[in-house]
């Protein structure tokens, strides 16, 4: 859930991955699902009865790529290695209670099942580390936020998402979704049937899609004291819209409102 993370803290992408754990008698491996956030790494395992592990990028001493090369003619898959001071355990034997928080220096070692990208997601946390241990809370802003725009340069709406082959693009934009406590960043596409929402972190699904024939209601909404929302409904007498929209530019948000408007 999206409620893992902090306040304005962002979800940017999910690995496959196990974590490795050395016992005294055997070592032990759990697969799970590795989220890189903005302020944290969060590995939530396929075993219920295990917990939730959160880790505060901003108590991390030490992120590397531990290769082991004991044999040349065996190739074994590199390990992220995290050394951190503080680490928060979440829902334990699947129970739901206040976070357990575990203080003390502790090793993590996780092994992505797309061994090739571990050099990337290594560098990213390397980034969003340095961001976290900036000491004025407006430079580590700033630095997340240009991560995040950097990302969204270098990705796009993704077409083959419409549900009509004769569907016409009318604009596209980035935005966020605004959801309870958080906002997800993703692309903004409308067209002459529907208006679609691709999440950067493809959650909660890969693009939302509302049929703007279906649209009964639509606001303009101002967040964060700025007029840059938008909400959208599709439902009468429901105080819960279907979506709500921030963009980071006022031009567009009013060009799709207006744009749909014309369909009310």
């Amino acid at each position: 859930s999206l409620l893992l993370l902090d306040l304005e803290e962002y979800y940017f992408e999910q690995h496959t991955a196990l974590q490795l754990q050395a016992t005294s008698t055997k070592d032990r491996k759990f697969r799970g699902s590795f989220k890189v956030c903005s302020k944290s790494i969060i590995f939530d395992p396929e075993d219920f009865s295990e917990a939730i592990i959160k880790i505060p990028l901003r108590e991390c001493k030490k992120i590397e790529v531990v290769a082991k090369k004991d044999n040349p003619f065996e190739v074994k898959p590199p390990t992220i290695s995290i050394l951190c001071r503080q680490v928060n355990y979440i829902k334990e034997d699947n129970v739901i209670a206040p976070y357990r928080i575990e203080r003390g220096e502790k090793r993590f070692s996780f092994q992505l099942e797309v061994w090739n990208k571990t050099e990337d997601v290594v560098q990213t946390l390397l980034q969003l580390h340095r961001a976290s241990c900036l000491d004025k809370l407006g430079d580590q802003t700033a630095m997340i936020e240009a991560n995040l725009q950097s990302r969204l340069a270098r990705s796009s709406f993704d077409k083959h998402s419409f549900q009509s082959v004769v569907e016409r693009p009318h604009m596209e934009c980035v935005a966020e979704m605004v959801l309870p406590l958080i906002t997800n960043p993703g692309h903004v596409c409308i067209t002459d049937e529907g208006l679609y929402f691709q999440p950067l972190n493809g959650y909660p699904e890969q693009v939302i899609q509302i049929q703007l024939h279906k649209v009964l209601r639509i606001y303009k909404r101002r967040h964060g004291l700025r007029p840059l929302g938008l909400e959208v409904f599709c439902t009468e007498n429901d105080p819960c819209s279907d979506i709500y929209l921030k963009f980071y530019d006022t031009g567009e948000r009013d060009e799709v409102y207006y744009y749909i408007a014309t369909f009310l």
